[in-house]
């Protein structure tokens, strides 16, 4: 399993909050992570889950925490945009009336020819 080494510090800021204690391993079990010990103002984490490569730095663990504290959740602008999933579905189901419309046409059409 991953481990990081992450300032206590640095951890704390993007958390948006400062938990110690039997309360930050608690915290951190949210994010499939354990506390492996601690050196002076370094943490040294160890994630159990390798599927999220996002948690494998101090900000992506923070904000993991920060958000399951009930932080704000980040915005990510490049992957989705206000309207995009309303426009697919609207599209689509554009595409679905053509299909039928057009499909019902050629019986009809083809149903009137004489052999």
């Amino acid at each position: 399993m991953p481990k990081i080494e992450v300032y206590e510090d640095t951890l704390y800021r993007y958390m948006g909050k400062k938990v110690e204690g039997d309360d930050f391993i608690t915290l951190l079990s949210s994010a499939k992570a354990e506390l492996d010990g601690k050196d002076d103002d370094i943490l040294k984490i160890e994630l159990n889950d390798t599927n999220r490569p996002d948690l494998w730095s101090t900000a992506g663990l923070g904000r993991q925490l920060r958000v399951y504290l009930g932080g704000e959740r980040p915005s990510y602008p490049f992957f989705s945009r206000e309207g995009d999933v309303k426009t697919v579905k609207e599209e689509l189901l554009k595409l679905i009336l053509i299909l039928k419309y057009k499909t019902l046409y050629c019986c009809i059409c083809h149903s009137r020819k004489r052999y």
